[in-house]
């Protein structure tokens, strides 16, 4: 982290004290869609994998097919193209002494993998079956269990709005500036993360 991102980050630890950092995984922490990259990976080795994923899908609907395609894929964590930033982000946090949590809507069995690998998290929130942790349903989660305005939240896409409604601060790792402009406009303490050049999309094995 430079050191105007690390002036950034102390910014934000000061405008919301006492506070979760709670970061998503897919095109936050790491650059990519894990369940996009695994399934496609999978089906260029196993096209006949196709069947038990559809069948993984209407028995259990999205969070169904990403433990279908979690079991079948398996994950490589040191292979992931993480987001440096992010990773100093984190790391600037728990020098402050704060906790922080991995809160994705991947599945549990590859977020835990990456927090293990990693060792920064203090806990791992994720889907798992009957459970998609996205967009409102994320948002419910993270009140119930830090408390309004208890959390920071590190993300990329418009339904982490629904997420940040609920938050004491932002932390933006995109581009979009019609989404800079939506999170503006909730007035949060924002701070945005720097984008590195994206790595080749790389199928998890």
């Amino acid at each position: 982290m430079t050191d105007s991102a690390g002036d950034a980050a102390q910014g934000l630890l000061a405008a919301c004290p006492d506070t979760v950092l709670a970061v998503d995984l897919d095109g936050t922490l790491v650059q990519i869609d894990m369940l996009r990259n695994a399934l496609a990976g999978l089906l260029a080795r196993a096209p006949w994998s196709v069947f038990a994923l559809g069948a993984a899908l209407v028995r259990g609907g999205r969070p169904g097919i990403k433990r279908a395609v979690a079991r079948r894929a398996g994950c490589v964590p040191a292979d992931l193209p993480y987001n440096p930033h992010v990773l100093a982000l984190i790391r600037h946090w728990r020098g402050a002494g704060r906790k922080v949590v991995l809160a994705t809507a991947a599945d549990a069995r590859v977020a835990e993998a990456i927090a293990a690998h990693l060792g920064l998290f203090d806990a791992v929130h994720a889907s798992a079956p009957g459970r998609n942790l996205k967009g409102r349903v994320k948002a419910d989660f993270l009140v119930q269990n830090y408390g309004a305005r208890g959390f920071v939240y590190v993300g990329d896409s418009r339904a982490d709005l629904h997420v940040w409604k609920q938050a004491a601060g932002a932390a933006l790792a995109s581009s979009d500036a019609a989404l800079k402009t939506a999170l503006a406009a909730l007035g949060l303490p924002v701070q945005s993360v720097a984008m590195p050049p994206r790595a080749g999309q790389r199928t998890l094995h």
